[in-house]
């Protein structure tokens, strides 16, 4: 029972099948099984040679290119477990990159990490055996064995997409793996006849499973973007839905909202082909969905179609799935009807609420993980009596599932509390601030008493600050019934964010309030 057996077995039966068509800088790249699985072969080999023994972690710092895949797959084919990690891009900060990236390294310990001229230097300050795929190094005859594994061995180790120094590994085994995606595939009649477009970065769990790994077990072909070209063109994801006629695709909230925000009004495509197009990873909301919807209709869009989704990579990826072919459902109860429905459990999976709804979401699954890498604590903070503890809040409605925000998320001020993503949401239209680029949080007052609202925002520099300040302001307080303590604005680029794009809070407080000491010291 191995993640990979069935994709080997195609490259003997099919050769010519086609992995992956690989979407790169306005050209396009057939892949076949044959392909990537003789690729792999290499990978394999190299790995044996430089003595990594079996159950070794390898990590794979490499852009999504096509060495990406055979990497991961020529370290499962080795006995490995292939840990993909994020390279540095425009977006991040190289400094805060370089130290997350040697802190996760010296936990680790891997006995080699594999990497490509462009991601050398990140990795090669770490003292480790590295592979560089763009070298060349020694070649199988042939493709590789076909591989063998118990099902409870280990396949591949998921880093969640939390700041960087905070990563945990998933470690996930191939019987969990495998039972995830015959269930999931069952729960959205992925099939014969289907592929799927994808510009999810590999390096987090709805990438790697979606994909990758799904469409390799099913043996459906792959249309695959670069994650930073689509983020500075997002309408290339339907460029590729339209010329490969791809029928799956998942992509988080703020995908939707992207594309929304960048696609020419009058533009249409062909998107008749696209049965399923699932939104995930983040709180999925009601108006974005059919703003989507509408905005599409007459490029063949149809509103069953879109659907969503509840993952998280402790579980694999997902723990429910809305109805495919009915029209999205936002929330009956008061308050809520701007969340979409994510759908009741999938097989195999039992979901319940831990006290007053919306409460922390708890999951069971047969799916689930054994516990973080060489991390026990936080193994026991979050997996007790057989359930995991999400941090996620959510609601039960009619058996499906509402998914409304992070446990950390929850603001107390003047007794109140308050969802900080949802204030987020509320100004992501504000004139001046940069959609996607706020930030709300709500430290201690200096007398240790209730938290006061802190609203940060990064802008563009085409309005006066004022103005963009006031209308922050007055948003605010027509959301919460009060106005913010405090709103600061920052250059572009100032917030940090996660490797999934979204922003991560703690340390981008931290850096505000870095920033707002050397001010005053500087006064």
């Amino acid at each position: 029972m191995h993640v990979f057996a069935a994709l080997l077995t195609r490259a003997r039966t099919t050769p010519n099948a086609v992995f992956c068509h690989l979407l790169r800088g306005g050209e396009a790249q057939i892949i076949t099984v044959a392909e990537i699985c003789a690729e792999a072969g290499n990978i394999a080999l190299q790995l044996r040679a430089a003595g990594v023994p079996p159950g070794g972690v390898v990590p794979i710092v490499l852009e999504t290119r096509r060495d990406v895949y055979s990497a991961f797959i020529g370290c499962s084919l080795a006995g490995a477990l292939p840990s993909l990690l994020p390279p540095l891009t425009t977006r991040q900060d190289p400094g805060l990159f370089a130290t997350a990236t040697a802190h996760l390294l010296a936990r680790i310990d891997p006995p080699c990490v594999i990497a490509s001229h462009q991601t050398l230097p990140v990795v090669a300050s770490s003292g480790r055996a590295v592979i560089n795929v763009d070298a060349s190094g020694e070649r199988a005859d042939g493709l590789p064995p076909l591989p063998d594994a118990e099902a409870d061995a280990g396949a591949f180790l998921q880093h969640s997409s939390g700041t960087t120094g905070l990563k945990k590994g998933v470690l996930l085994s191939h019987g969990a793996v495998l039972r995830q995606i015959h269930h999931y595939a069952a729960a959205i009649g992925a099939g014969a006849g289907d592929s799927v477009a994808s510009w999810l970065p590999l390096y987090h769990d709805m990438g790697l499973i979606t994909g990758f790994l799904l469409p390799c077990v099913l043996g459906l072909p792959i249309v695959s973007l670069d994650a930073q070209e689509w983020v500075s063109r997002p309408t290339l994801l339907l460029d590729a839905i339209a010329r490969h006629r791809a029928s799956l695709c998942w992509m988080p909230n703020f995908a939707f909202a992207h594309i929304l925000r960048t696609a020419p009004p009058d533009q249409t495509w062909d998107l008749a082909s696209l049965r399923l197009l699932v939104n995930c990873s983040e709180p999925c909301r009601m108006p974005v969905v059919e703003r989507f919807i509408a905005r599409f209709a007459t490029s063949g869009l149809r509103p069953g179609a879109v659907q969503a989704s509840y993952a998280m990579a402790e579980a694999v990826f997902a723990l429910t799935q809305s109805p495919p072919g009915q029209p999205p459902r936002g929330s009956c109860r008061p308050g809520f009807a701007e969340f979409q429905s994510s759908g009741p459990p999938i097989a195999g999976v039992e979901v319940r609420i831990a006290g007053p709804e919306p409460g922390e979401i708890l999951v069971r699954s047969a799916c689930l993980f054994d516990g973080y890498f060489r991390q026990p604590e936080a193994t026991a903070a979050r997996l007790r009596d057989g359930w995991l503890h999400t941090g996620d809040l959510g609601f039960i409605e009619d058996g499906e599932l509402f998914v409304v925000g992070r446990g950390d998320d929850v603001l107390t001020v003047n007794g109140r509390k308050l969802l900080a993503h949802e204030i987020e949401a509320g100004l992501a239209d504000i004139p001046g601030a940069i959609p996607g680029r706020v930030l709300a949080y709500a430290p201690l007052a200096g007398d240790g008493g209730t938290g006061r609202l802190m609203i940060a925002a990064e802008t563009d520099g085409d309005r006066p600050e004022r103005e963009t300040t006031a209308d922050l302001r007055r948003t605010v307080a027509g959301l919460c019934g009060f106005l913010p303590h405090q709103v600061i604005l920052l250059p572009r680029g100032f917030l940090v964010k996660s490797t999934s794009g979204k922003i991560a809070r703690a340390a981008s407080v931290t850096r505000i309030q870095h920033r707002q000491e050397s001010d005053n010291d500087g006064r």
